[in-house]
């Protein structure tokens, strides 16, 4: 179990960081289809790196999920990739109030 001075320090660490954002671009490359617009917006904007919602915020999610309290950095990238799958719904209904809130 990672303690939260390691869980901490992944937050910026950027090896970590470009594994959670190529998970981030997996999900929303697979996503493009779907009939919900506020799905393909959060993919179209994940895919052109124009998200709204403060990456920390996404960092400290994934890391204070279960799973990254357990695993920190040794996570597996399927195991990410869950992991990011099972927060999307959150990180679309948050992106979705950040653009609501610049109109």
């Amino acid at each position: 179990m990672a303690t939260y001075a390691e869980l901490y320090s992944l937050i910026d660490d950027a090896g970590f960081q470009q594994r959670v954002k190529f998970a981030l671009y997996v999900q929303a490359s697979g996503m493009q289809g779907q009939a919900s617009s506020k799905n393909r917006n959060w993919a179209s904007a994940v895919l052109k790196g124009q998200l709204r919602t403060d990456f920390r915020l996404i960092m400290v999610r994934v890391l204070s999920h279960p799973t990254g309290v357990l695993k920190g950095a040794a996570m597996t990238d399927s195991e990410l990739q869950d992991l990011v799958a099972g927060l999307t719904p959150f990180f679309v209904e948050t992106e979705l109030g950040n653009a609501s809130q610049s109109t």
